[in-house]
């Protein structure tokens, strides 16, 4: 059986009458961005991406994205957008792209993104300035050199924070006295891989 298209509750499981509960419910990006000038923060990622696949047609001429979260899923989204803005940007604080997930999935990705002509700045940390952001352009200052370099041309901004669990169905079903077995990102944020390898030992338990 295979429902789609459903936000399941503790009573849709219940209905089930599971002799086992894996929970794969992933992981959420619930964290603003940091705020502007104003005091509001900035746009997330995810609700960029939601609007992207909600409307055809060009979005704007620059775009940059603030990598917290330094997963595959932001580079993902990334691919996408470049289909949907001129150029797009990300800014990232560490070394290396999506550093967990494993090399080949990393060299294809780059491979893409390379392709897309999406500009990608390690060792980079944003510091947001009105005078900046008024011409169009976003400052960052380079971890290893110290300097601090703009990106030109952008009209809109978007953040990607740290994802978490997503326990509400987990808490729920406890609550109600099942003990559930939980995988992949709904344990912990981690690369698709581990998931997958979490996924396969959770079915060949219960078999």
């Amino acid at each position: 059986r295979l429902e789609r298209g459903l936000t399941a509750t503790a009573q849709d499981v219940e209905a089930c009458a599971p002799d086992t509960i894996i929970l794969a419910t992933g992981a959420e990006t619930p964290w603003d961005g940091p705020a502007l000038d104003d005091g509001l923060p900035l746009p997330s990622l995810r609700a960029l991406v939601q609007d992207a696949l909600r409307r055809a047609g060009p979005m704007g001429d620059g775009l940059l994205l603030i990598d917290r979260d330094d997963s595959i899923w932001v580079y993902r989204a990334a691919e996408l957008l470049a289909d949907r803005f001129a150029t797009v940007t990300v800014l990232s604080e560490w070394e290396v792209p999506a550093q967990r997930e494993p090399l080949v999935v990393r060299q294809g990705m780059l491979e893409r993104l390379a392709a897309r002509r999406v500009r990608v700045e390690n060792n980079a940390r944003v510091d947001l300035a009105p005078d900046d952001l008024m011409q169009g352009a976003v400052g960052f200052h380079h971890l290893l050199t110290g300097a601090r370099l703009r990106v030109e041309g952008i009209d809109a901004v978007a953040h990607a924070s740290p994802r978490r669990p997503r326990t509400a169905l987990l808490t729920a079903l406890r609550e109600r006295g099942h003990a559930p077995q939980v995988i992949g990102d709904a344990y912990q944020p981690r690369a698709l891989m581990q998931a997958v390898a979490e996924g396969r030992r959770a079915g060949q338990a219960i078999r």
